[in-house]
């Protein structure tokens, strides 16, 4: 499980990318994620740093995190002591 904000945790296995907003944006990544915006798939916060892609299923989430996407990435990289499941 990776913690990405105050109230959300997300399964790792699930975690298809970690967008940094603190980069100057990519057209394709932005036009996604207007895509899943309208589609009612994302879930903002406040301050902003980095953007979660998750998979639901048969559906595709995008949770915008609070955690810059350089600390979530090397939250994801460390070894958990239970496997998730």
């Amino acid at each position: 499980m990776l913690h990405i904000s105050a109230d959300k945790v997300v399964r790792k296995k699930d975690i298809l990318m970690i967008v940094d907003l603190q980069n100057e944006g990519n057209a394709e990544t932005d036009s996604f994620l207007e895509h899943l915006k309208k589609r009612g798939r994302v879930q903002r916060c406040q301050n902003e740093k980095s953007v979660v892609i998750v998979t639901q299923g048969k559906e595709v989430m995008a949770y915008y995190s609070p955690i810059s996407a350089l600390t979530l990435m090397r939250r994801s990289n460390e070894r958990q002591i239970y496997e998730d499941k």
